[in-house]
């Protein structure tokens, strides 16, 4: 075993999805990789370890090597590769792309022999059955290829993609041989398949609270996933439901797959028009990464290519991450297929917390669609409060609907300019899309909200102020004592004076004429519908900014008694 390596395989998982095969470089690869199989010895859990370690990159790299290396004629190192890691880290993959390569090969009675043994040991996986099927369309055996798609349908389930797949090998297959219709009849079942998983998937209701509908999956119900196992075998195996396999390893894993994937040269193009379409003509003439360094804020760069990778329609009308799902999804086991699935299908709404549950997770306002949402989200209980609003994507995996990516952190007083610039935008873009819906419209217009931080840089909720500008008197003198500096007084007098400070501000304030109110006072608007709304976000707003306060530090201020006297309920809809 070389002693080096790890550095060799460094240098390598830095550069292969841009590496350009020839004889010579498919040598080296197949060197390492084997120097790589001599280091880890026996075990998947070395293999797996060392794979988190490089970010998921190593398996990304060694499962599609051996198809690589016989592309460039070393068919016996690319079956020895297979047959290597076979030893330790999904064989049924390795296995079935082994017998790919021995029928590429010509080497038909050996690929055979693999595919008979494959459907022995692994008979409930459906694309074990589909490679199986590639093996023996090769040999000329097309009834036996036949029953394999078929099987493979069937065992998919409600996998789109894995019945695509199946799909797109078995139709074209039908069609050479003359069998128009029933190609006809298969591609129709499909469509009337995801029509009717559509029309199951409908949003909610206005004004409803969205709670998982389906039951909890028991260890012995077939698992939800579509393997045809058991769940406690399958996604609800301890593998399966331990690092490196938690919902954040699998998300970590395949963004950096799907980062690699749009970076290719094939798709420069396609990023640049992305890139402008984003962040308008700022962008014109820089291109990736250079762009990458310039954009403002921090958070912006990754919501950026979460946007690209999940959103953006590419001249074909699907997203990247389609067309990775589609060229490379073989390569993921069911528990990452299914979050792929579940991504693809996601769009970035619009929120309001409505109720904190510390540790737990929050009720949300869908701003747009007026639905309740319950998400169970422990970690984003430690950076969000009441009243914040966010642009963000929703999961539903295991049983939980959960927080995905990144967040638009907003300021509670944007809410109202903020939604009519959604509204605007829905609205325009219903004149040429007269039966969408809001799912829709933000599906394929994600980038809508940062559009409204290029106009409105400081919308976001770290430019919140103690208070909200419109809440204060215009002409008057006073200030918020806790802006002017310690004061040098003992701690406990000192806030004794602050709250007796805002207590008399708070009590003029109510019948002071306000701007966000059309200058009316809060006591006068609190009695028509609108006026009322209105209030009620002034003072979430200024609870907000109050919360933060005091995560900074500070002492909140408490709003409880001004609810009460404008007659007011912290739970009313605005």
């Amino acid at each position: 075993m070389t002693k080096g390596w790890e550095d060799k395989l460094k240098a390598t998982l830095k550069t292969y999805s841009s590496m350009a095969f020839d004889p010579q470089v498919a040598r080296e690869s197949y060197t390492l990789a084997m120097e790589v199989r001599e280091a880890l010895g026996d075990s998947q859990d070395t293999f797996r370890e060392l794979d988190r370690k490089y970010n998921y990159n190593l398996f990304d790299w060694i499962i599609s090597l051996p198809s690589n290396i016989a592309g460039e004629g070393l068919i016996d190192e690319g079956v020895e590769l297979c047959e290597r890691y076979a030893e330790i880290v999904e064989p049924q993959n390795f296995l079935a792309d082994r017998a790919l390569i021995l029928a590429g090969a010509g080497r038909i009675k050996e690929a055979v022999s693999q595919v008979q043994f494959n459907l022995t040991v692994f008979p409930d996986d459906p694309w074990v059955m589909i490679k199986a099927a590639d093996v023996y369309q090769s040999a000329g055996e097309l009834d036996r290829a036949e029953e394999l798609y078929r099987r493979a349908l069937e065992a998919a389930g409600d996998d789109r993609f894995t019945r695509e797949g199946a799909l797109e090998r078995l139709v074209p297959m039908l069609e050479e041989q003359n069998r128009h219709p029933e190609a006809s009849i298969l591609q129709q079942e499909e469509k009337t398949k995801h029509a009717s998983e559509g029309s199951q998937a409908a949003p909610a209701p206005a004004g409803k609270t969205i709670r998982r509908e389906q039951p909890k999956v028991k260890r012995n119900d077939p698992c939800p996933c579509g393997s045809g196992k058991k769940y406690k075998k399958c996604c609800g195996s301890a593998e399966a439901t331990h690092a490196p396999g938690t919902e954040s390893d699998i998300r970590q894993r395949l963004l950096s797959a799907l980062m690699k994937f749009v970076h290719r040269d094939e798709f420069s193009e396609e990023v640049q028009r992305a890139l402008v379409l984003y962040w308008g003509e700022r962008f014109a003439d820089t291109k990736l990464p250079d762009a990458f360094d310039q954009m403002e804020p921090d958070f912006a760069q990754w919501a950026f290519y979460e946007w690209l990778i999940q959103d953006y329609p590419c001249a074909d009308g699907r997203s990247f991450m389609e067309r990775y799902f589609q060229r490379l999804g073989w390569q993921l086991n069911s528990r990452e297929r299914v979050h792929l699935e579940k991504s693809m299908a996601s769009h970035m709404g619009l929120y309001q917390i409505i109720e904190l549950r510390p540790d737990e997770g929050f009720l949300l306002q869908d701003l747009l669609s007026d639905r309740r949402i319950e998400v169970l989200d422990k970690t984003a209980t430690q950076y969000l409060i009441q009243w914040d609003i966010v642009a963000a994507r929703l999961l539903e995996m295991n049983d939980r609907i959960q927080f995905s990516g990144g967040l638009f952190p907003f300021r509670p007083d944007e809410k109202d300019s903020l939604k009519r610039f959604c509204e605007d935008a829905y609205a325009a873009y219903q004149i040429t899309n007269p039966d969408s819906d809001w799912t829709a419209f933000l599906k394929g217009h994600g980038e809508i909200y940062n559009h409204y931080l290029q106009a409105k840089p400081d919308a976001l909720a770290d430019a919140l102020p103690g208070a909200p500008n419109d809440t204060l008197p215009q002409d008057s003198e006073d200030r918020d004592p806790r802006d002017a500096g310690e004061m040098d007084i003992p701690p406990e007098i000192r806030e004794s004076l602050i709250n007796e400070f805002l207590d008399k501000h708070y009590h003029a304030w109510c019948d002071l004429p306000v701007p966000a109110l059309k200058d009316r006072t809060p006591r006068a608007a609190v009695q028509d519908p609108e006026g009322r709304r209105a209030v009620i976000d002034l003072i979430r707003s200024m609870e907000n900014s109050e919360t933060r306060r005091e995560l900074s530090g500070g002492e909140p201020y408490d709003f409880t008694w001004l609810w009460q006297e404008l007659g007011l309920d912290r739970s009313e809809k605005a």
